[in-house]
């Protein structure tokens, strides 16, 4: 058994804020850190016996005071098999370019089918749209030492990027201390 708790905020101190400046990509919209004190974060994950999992996180906005973003999951994983899921709460936010709340959920699967080779199925769906956000699935190789895998996705109707399908691959080197290599 382990438990894992984590509790923070950062709070800007001196000079100008590069979080607060004008950002022509948008990267700074929503972040949480364009005031003196970001938002705050909670999470606490853990396991009652091996192979489960449970986790939870919290994201709130200490000025408004409003929850932003929150999320539980629970995994299980046994001989190689796997199956977790996942709920997402995102607030609205327009600067973000969410314009209502959002409710998710997902699931992944993941079934050895040969000796370091496991076959992979993921999908979440849109609780508030009632449709579909992401499928997909993939197959990966890991002997301890060199993970090779493929994946493809296709995103759903109301994904920011609609009706797309992505093609990924995965390449990693791994050493005997746990130190890797790889993108």
């Amino acid at each position: 058994s382990w438990f894992n708790m984590l509790a923070g905020q950062s709070f800007h101190l001196a000079g100008p804020n590069a979080f607060a400046l004008a950002d022509t990509a948008g990267t700074d919209a929503g972040s949480g850190l364009a005031s003196d004190s970001s938002y705050m974060v909670f999470g606490a994950t853990g396991s009652l016996f091996g192979g489960l999992s449970l986790g939870a996180k919290l994201l709130v906005d200490p000025a408004t005071p409003r929850v932003a973003r929150s999320g539980v999951g629970v995994g299980y994983s046994i001989y190689g098999y796997s199956a977790s899921t996942q709920y997402l709460y995102v607030a609205a936010d327009p600067a973000r370019g969410v314009t209502q709340n959002q409710q998710e959920i997902a699931a992944q699967v993941g079934m050895p089918f040969a000796d370091y080779w496991k076959l992979t199925a993921h999908g979440s769906w849109d609780l508030t749209a009632n449709s579909y956000l992401e499928v997909g699935g993939g197959a990966q190789y890991d002997d301890g030492y060199l993970l090779i895998g493929a994946q493809v996705s296709r995103t759903g109707p109301t994904n920011t990027s609609p009706n797309s399908m992505t093609f990924t691959t995965s390449f990693k080197l791994k050493g005997p201390s746990g130190g890797t290599f790889g993108f």
